[in-house]
């Protein structure tokens, strides 16, 4: 019984590992988006002068759209911050992890350690998934403040 309950704790700590990467994963992709945004976002900056038309509408636009990026560059990365998970083995030292081994209750040592940083990784992927899911919300947002922004700078 004890063997089964330490592979569901391992398959679950494994688990909360996977998702802690895909949701990283993901904040480095729309760290990359929102870069290659910034320049154009400038560039639309400094030909305000050439623009004629709807000017301050268009300054109002593309400041709050400077806004967004910078909220979606600040929420991926504290998503992308670097946290310590607290993994249950003590270390990757080969001669500690010989030692751990050999001790007689070291199955319900294990146990106990999973079942302490299960909570704890568990809490802090529910925390980069809420940012992740306010960066999502920012980008279609972000999305159509550049939409009317460049249908303005074209009219």
């Amino acid at each position: 019984m004890d063997k089964l309950c330490l592979e569901e704790l391992r398959a679950h700590f494994d688990r909360e590992i996977t998702r802690k990467d895909s949701i990283e994963s993901k904040a480095s992709y729309i760290l990359g988006i929102t870069v290659v945004i910034l320049p154009l976002l400038f560039s639309i900056l400094l030909e305000m002068d050439s623009i004629t038309h709807n000017k301050e509408i268009i300054m109002c636009i593309l400041v709050i759209t400077f806004i967004v990026v910078f909220i979606i560059l600040i929420l991926s990365l504290k998503i992308l911050d670097l946290t310590n998970v607290s993994y249950p083995l003590p270390s990757l030292n080969p001669n500690e992890l010989n030692n751990f081994f050999e001790k007689e209750n070291m199955e319900e040592e294990l146990k106990d350690k999973y079942l302490m940083a299960l909570p704890i990784i568990n809490k802090e992927n529910d925390s980069k998934a809420k940012k992740l899911v306010m960066c999502f919300k920012s980008i279609m947002v972000l999305s159509i403040l550049i939409i009317v922004l460049f249908i303005g700078v074209l009219l």
